[in-house]
C-alpha cells in the first residue's frame, strides 16, 4: 500500500512541476507543435531547443527530466538544501562558508563574530561583497549580491541606503548569507559582471559503481542573466569536451524562437570557442572524488567556479536542467548515460 502511494506522489510531482512550466512558456511555439511535444513527453519549446528530426530518441524527455529527480530519493535535501550541502561536501570540495541564515526577517548568525546586522554591514564594509541565495532551490532566482563600494551599499549593482538594506532583510525568508566568490581572471574575462561557473553532471555507473562524467557545459552571464549565469535568464551555454577541457560554441536560450550558436560574447567581445578551461584534468578528479565519496548519492548537477586559487562549488543540483545541456547534443547517446537512466527505470 505504502509503495502505491509513493508512487502516486511521484506521479502527481512529476505532472504538476511539467505543467507548472508548460502553462507558462518562455518561447512561443505554434499550438499544433506545442500539442505533439506534449504528447512525446517534452514541453512545446523543446522543438526549438533540442534537434529532435535528427535524434529524436537520443534526448531525455522533459518528463523523464523530472523522473529523474527521484533517483536520490532520501538524500534529496543533502543537494537542495544549501546549508547541508555545505556540511556534507565540505570536507572533499571547497564550498563558500555560510555566514547565517534568514528566517521572517530574523538573521540566526554562524560566525560567532556577527552578532546583530549592524555587525554584518561592518563585515560587508571590510570584506566588500556578499551573497544572499534562497535556501532552497536553484536558477540563480532570487540571489543578491551586497556589495560596499565607494562608500554605498549596493544590491545587485544598485545604489541603496542602509535603512532600504535593513527594510530588504526584514522582508526575508529562508535565506542564506554566503561569503562571495572572487571569480578568477579566466572567468572574469568572459563577463566580469556576472560570476560564471562550470556545470559537471556525474552519474554513478550501476555497473561498476564508480562515478563518471558524462557532459559539462561553461555558463558565461549577460545583462539579462545579471548577476548569476543561468541560461533560461538569458547567460549563455557552452558545451566543454570532457577529455580536453576545451569550450565549445556557446549559445542563449533562444527566447525569440531562433537558436544562434556563438563564438564569442555578445556584449564583451571575448572569444569562447576554442578556449582551454586551466587545470581541467584537477578539476575533474576533485569532482570525481567527491562523488565517489558519496557513492549513496547517484546523480549530481556541480556548480563550480574557477578562482585563481583552484575552485569552489557553489552548489548541487539534484535534479540538472537538461536544455542548456542537450542543447548542444542528446545526452542518450552515451551508451554509460542510457544505462544509468534504465536502471533506475527513466527511460
Amino acid at each position: 500500500m505504502f509503495s502505491v502511494l509513493i508512487r502516486i506522489y511521484k506521479f502527481i510531482q512529476i505532472q504538476y512541476l511539467f505543467w507548472k512550466k508548460e502553462l507558462n512558456p518562455k518561447i512561443k511555439v505554434d499550438l499544433f507543435t506545442r500539442l505533439n511535444m506534449i504528447r512525446k513527453g517534452f514541453h512545446g519549446e523543446s522543438a526549438i531547443i533540442y534537434d529532435l528530426t535528427s535524434y529524436s530518441d537520443m534526448y531525455l524527455t522533459d518528463k523523464q527530466r523530472l523522473k529523474s529527480k527521484f533517483i536520490n530519493y532520501g538524500y534529496t535535501q543533502t543537494l537542495n538544501n544549501k546549508i547541508i550541502f555545505e556540511k556534507v561536501f565540505s570536507d572533499s570540495l571547497n564550498i563558500p562558508t555560510t555566514l547565517g541564515i534568514i528566517e521572517k526577517g530574523q538573521i540566526t548568525f554562524l560566525n560567532s563574530d556577527l552578532k546583530d546586522i549592524d555587525d554584518l554591514i561592518l563585515y560587508i564594509n571590510k570584506k566588500g561583497t556578499l551573497v544572499f541565495k534562497p535556501i532552497s532551490g536553484g536558477g540563480g532566482f532570487g540571489v543578491k549580491i551586497i556589495k560596499y563600494y565607494d562608500s554605498s551599499l549596493t544590491i545587485n549593482n544598485e545604489t541603496t541606503t542602509i535603512e532600504e538594506f535593513k527594510a530588504l532583510v526584514n522582508k526575508l525568508d529562508s535565506y542564506f548569507i554566503s561569503e562571495y566568490i572572487e571569480q578568477g581572471e579566466f572567468s572574469k574575462k568572459f563577463n566580469p559582471k556576472t560570476l560564471n561557473s562550470i556545470r559537471i553532471v556525474t552519474m554513478i555507473d550501476p555497473i561498476d559503481n564508480n562515478a563518471f562524467i558524462p557532459i559539462a557545459v561553461y555558463r558565461i552571464g549577460t545583462k539579462q542573466s545579471s548577476p548569476a549565469d543561468n541560461w533560461t535568464q538569458g547567460g549563455i551555454s557552452a558545451l566543454i569536451d570532457i577529455e580536453t577541457g576545451r569550450i565549445g560554441k556557446g549559445v542563449i536560450y533562444p527566447r525569440n524562437g531562433k537558436k544562434v550558436f556563438l563564438e564569442k560574447h555578445p556584449e564583451t567581445g571575448a572569444r569562447i570557442e576554442g578556449q582551454l578551461i586551466p587545470n581541467w584534468d584537477k578539476i575533474k578528479e576533485k569532482i570525481l572524488n567527491a562523488s565517489n565519496k558519496h557513492k549513496y548519492i547517484k546523480y549530481i548537477g556541480w556548480d563550480v567556479v574557477i578562482t585563481d586559487e583552484g575552485i569552489k562549488v557553489i552548489e548541487g543540483n539534484n535534479c540538472s536542467d537538461m536544455n542548456l545541456l542537450q542543447v548542444h547534443k542528446p545526452i542518450l547517446g552515451d551508451v554509460r548515460v542510457r544505462s544509468f537512466f534504465s536502471h533506475y527505470d527513466i527511460i
